[in-house]
């Protein structure tokens, strides 16, 4: 606090001047991150094995382990392709990153996303398909914060990376706290992993709508140092992007009941919910999930 003051942050009416201070520390440590990743693959000497073309794509190849822009796509930007790119890489299991150009276009896209994309229903169901994958939906959502796309698609979510909180003990910034929540809830669906926690195991396994529980991870602390109850707050921040980007009634308010229980339980929701479907009367729908809220 006091090497901000130093440097002449001052107080906002949510934010210590201590955390504006270190918010522009984390966005510089993680900007020079990226682009040493970046030079670092452009560099490697190892690199730049015989490319492979993907079937019916032609602007992604696959590079050594990477997915890379093809060197045949012409377009000076892939803003239409943003979430396709993670779609791909998520289809082929061996990859394990993307590439250095194709990373830098997608940083360079994040700033080309505006209300006319967000509101595109194509975009929209893109980024859900992404959520509803089975394989780097944790590892997808990290490259899409390196490349500030999941901040320029959610703007709220923009607001709290690298955001720090110094009114308790929190050692995670808030984006990457989220982004370990959505970790965690990726280790319950790994058959190797069933013996950490083998009631999470099952609750999850047999839960169909996974992609919901991300949204919820999300979304949970996404509301951080506006003031006021960070519960509420997110869940019409939830409120606001599901009704736009889901389908189902129900669907919109599960998520919204999921943010909202925040309130009732710091340390974890397993919950029963009835609903009603508009068409087929009630019925029972077990909502269960574990969120840990320990930063």
């Amino acid at each position: 606090n006091q090497l901000g003051l130093l440097l002449k942050y001052k107080n906002s009416p949510y934010k210590k001047r201590s955390e504006l201070f270190m918010r522009d520390v984390y966005k510089a440590i993680n900007f020079t991150t990226y682009i040493n990743e970046v030079l670092l693959k452009k560099l490697n000497p190892i690199a730049n094995t015989k490319a492979k073309k993907i079937k019916n794509n032609t602007f992604l190849i696959i590079q050594d382990d990477c997915l890379e822009i093809s060197p045949n796509f012409k377009e000076t930007s892939i803003t239409p392709y943003i979430f396709d790119v993670f779609i791909t890489f998520q289809k082929h299991t061996l990859l394990k990153s993307l590439g250095p150009k194709l990373m830098m276009m997608l940083q360079n896209s994040s700033k080309e996303i505006n209300d006319t994309f967000r509101k595109n229903k194509n975009q929209q169901q893109k980024f859900l398909s992404i959520l509803k994958s089975d394989d780097k939906v944790n590892r997808s959502l990290r490259i899409m914060n390196k490349c500030n796309l999941i901040g320029a698609f959610i703007p709220a979510f923009g607001k709290i990376v690298s955001q720090m909180q110094h009114d308790l003990f929190h050692i995670y910034t808030v984006d990457e706290h989220i982004l370990n929540v959505v970790r965690n809830l990726r280790r319950f669906a790994k058959d190797e992993l069933k013996h950490e926690f083998p009631d999470c195991y099952d609750l999850f396994k047999n839960y169909k709508n996974k992609y919901i529980l991300y949204l919820a991870a999300l979304f949970h602390d996404i509301a951080k140092g506006r003031g006021g109850d960070h519960s509420e707050l997110g869940a019409k921040d939830a409120d606001q992007f599901s009704s736009m980007i889901l389908q189902k009634v129900e669907v919109v308010i599960i998520l919204n009941w999921e943010l909202k229980m925040q309130i009732n339980s710091q340390d974890s929701i397993i919950c029963r919910l009835k609903i009603k479907n508009l068409s087929n009367g009630w019925f029972n729908h077990t909502l269960s999930c574990l969120i840990q809220h320990k930063n």
